[in-house]
């Protein structure tokens, strides 16, 4: 009985198609009515026995490779923080260490343009501050100060050995920036 309804289900398929494909269906069909058609009487197991497929998991939760990508890119974030905290950190450094460099060398050629007999007198070891009003820059170093010695060089008094020391706080940590240069009667 359930073969006839299939069978005229066909047949109505193709007469309203008309096409091979469905009389080619029509005919594979009428072939094969000895077979018995999941989910009718005769066929031998039941249909929700049957697992074509296996069925995916449905529980909730993350995989193994999720977890291990998203440990990844966290891992490769906080590299990339790391390593640029640390350039930063270098770069203030060699930044501060040029504006020292720059107060010191800036000095130097303040006292070199100077007459030799109007150096000032500022013996070792406490030496002459540096102002900021003498030098501006000192105030773009965190909890600066300036000093500059002038001695005579190797007990001559025609050859003045000039030192400049510059001192700022970085983290806690005392950095020193010391030039010298020597200053002759007769010019350099």
């Amino acid at each position: 009985q359930y073969l006839g309804k299939v069978q005229s289900r066909v047949r109505f398929s193709a007469r309203a198609q008309g096409s091979l494909f469905a009389k080619q269906k029509y005919q594979a069909s009428e072939a094969r009515a000895d077979i018995p058609i999941a989910g009718s009487r005769n066929f031998p197991y039941p249909t929700d026995r049957i697992k074509l497929m296996p069925v995916l998991n449905t529980k909730r939760g993350f995989t193994l490779v999720e977890i291990l990508l998203s440990i990844f890119l966290i891992l490769a974030i906080v590299s990339i923080l790391f390593a640029t905290s640390g350039t930063f950190v270098s770069s203030r450094k060699s930044s501060l260490q040029g504006v020292a460099t720059k107060i010191a060398s800036r000095e130097i050629e303040n006292l070199r343009n100077t007459a030799f007999a109007s150096l000032p007198n500022c013996p070792s070891p406490t030496g002459c501050n540096i102002t900021v009003a003498e030098e501006p820059d000192l105030s773009k170093l965190p909890s600066s100060s300036a000093t500059k010695t002038i001695d005579d060089y190797e007990s001559s008094n025609k050859i003045k050995l000039v030192t400049i020391n510059v001192n700022w706080t970085e983290n806690a940590a005392t950095q020193n920036i010391k030039l010298e240069t020597l200053i002759s009667e007769n010019g350099l």
